[in-house]
């Protein structure tokens, strides 16, 4: 668990990614998951960050990289 909360800490401390930006951020042993809403200027930064996202059925953006998961609603 410690090295998700590290790896989230130096994910928002060196990028333009804030905790602002996200309504749901939940850590686990494995994985970290961001949750936010949908906001064109934020997909662009998490796009440069993460890549092309994939469109889930619902609509959503999902953004997948190194055990970070990021989902714009």
């Amino acid at each position: 668990m410690k090295k998700q909360l590290r790896k989230l800490d130096l994910l928002f401390r060196f990028t333009k990614l804030t905790p602002e930006m996200f309504y749901s951020i939940g850590i686990s042993e494995y994985v970290i998951k961001l949750q936010g809403h949908f906001n064109s200027d934020n997909a662009i930064i998490i796009k440069k960050l993460f890549g092309n996202p994939k469109i889930e059925d619902s609509g959503f953006l999902d953004f997948s990289k190194n055990d970070i998961s990021v989902t714009l609603t």
